[in-house]
């Protein structure tokens, strides 16, 4: 009976032994499902938030995401009043000091979206030229070059009464954009003499469309060059913008036989965009211009836009237009913007606009005035675009 009882607890031993020491398959786990690897043009994993804010900042105590760079004389942008604030203007010592800085935003993806738009407060006051406060954009931002390769979205704006009342601003930012990743900035530019001053606050981008109609005409998307010929123009009316193309010394369309164009022209080398610009200048007697070909335009608003850059400090500039009758222009019906553009900038190139409205069908010459005793200044990248 002994021997069988241990017989038994022997083989229930065994019995154990093997057991434990069998193979057991572990709990089953679902495999995860497999990564399919990201392309540029169609991420595995979209960033764009469900309520369609791409960017956001109040800059109520800081500038947030943006940096200010400033690219000529001094002064930056800076918190103030719960704002973000541009001002040459100085209110302890009473005195206004030169100087262009910029708010730039960080990269904005709009890879994943079909529309996008830019809102934001502000007040605007002591107006000096509307080429001074600038809304821009870019797909090419360079930190080093801060100055070039941006677009204008914007650049006339609301000017306010007082500090409190603010002014709502929403932007579509053109299909142009949409699909790239962007910065916009914020230009502002003042002289030495007087400046104006303009408090931005609640800044978004967001995907749809903006929720008000801007009270500024928009601004050409890009200077039409001949590499980029695509852009919005009058039925190519104005030809040669780029000032690529010169015959005897003379940049082609803009030698007009009506009388328009009186100021000495010179090829520069120094472009905003392509190989070459026109060096404008005039003389010590007289307001002199530089004058298109004459073109014939339907009634409607147009906008003449030009770069322009100083060769030394003082050059100053004026956009507007001339009717010609019978292939002479009248001398008694030159039509300018209200305001010069005093002191130009010699180490960046200024965008500059002028609107005008034609009643009927009107042929004219465009013409971008030297004043008389100015130094001289180049031009590059002109546009006349329809309302």
């Amino acid at each position: 009976m002994k021997k069988n009882v241990l017989f038994l607890v022997a083989i229930t031993t065994c019995s154990l032994a093997f057991t434990a020491c069998s193979k057991v398959e572990a709990p089953y786990v679902k495999p995860e499902e497999p990564v399919v690897p990201s392309k540029p043009d169609n991420p595995a994993n979209p960033t764009t938030p469900k309520d369609g804010t791409l960017l956001s900042e109040a800059f109520t105590t800081t500038l947030g995401s943006f940096t200010t760079v400033t690219t000529a004389g001094a002064g930056e942008w800076k918190i103030d009043f719960k704002t973000a604030k541009a001002s040459g203007y100085d209110n302890a010592t009473k005195k206004t000091t030169a100087g262009t800085y910029y708010l730039v935003s960080p990269e904005i993806d709009l890879t994943n979206v079909k529309e996008a738009h830019v809102a934001f407060e502000y007040v605007f006051r002591y107006n000096k030229g509307d080429e001074n406060q600038q809304l821009l954009i870019t797909d090419k931002y360079d930190a080093q070059k801060a100055a070039e390769g941006w677009t204008l979205l914007n650049q006339q704006w609301t000017e306010g009464r007082d500090w409190k009342t603010f002014t709502k601003a929403d932007l579509d930012i053109p299909a142009a954009w949409v699909g790239k990743k962007v910065r916009i900035a914020f230009r502002y530019n003042t002289n030495a003499e007087s400046g104006s001053t303009w408090e931005i606050k609640n800044l978004t981008v967001a995907t749809g469309k903006a929720t008000q109609a801007p009270a500024p005409e928009p601004q050409p998307e890009k200077p039409v060059t001949p590499e980029n010929p695509s852009q919005p123009t009058t039925d190519k009316a104005l030809q040669n913008g780029s000032f690529e193309t010169w015959t005897d010394g003379k940049p082609d369309h803009w030698s007009p036989t009506s009388g328009s164009g009186n100021a000495t022209l010179q090829q520069s080398a120094t472009a905003h965009e392509g190989k070459s610009s026109v060096q404008v200048s005039g003389d010590d007697k007289a307001n002199k211009r530089l004058g298109s070909n004459d073109i014939t335009l339907e009634a409607g608003t147009y906008t003449f836009s030009v770069y322009v850059r100083g060769t030394v400090a003082g050059s100053s500039c004026r956009l507007g237009f001339v009717p010609v009758k019978d292939g002479k222009a009248d001398s008694k019906s030159y039509n300018y913007e209200k305001s010069y553009h005093d002191n130009l900038s010699t180490s960046e190139w200024t965008l500059v606009s002028y609107t005008f409205e034609l009643k009927q069908t009107t042929t004219l010459s465009l013409v971008v005035m030297i004043p008389k005793t100015k130094p001289a200044f180049l031009l590059d990248s002109a546009t006349l675009v329809k309302k």
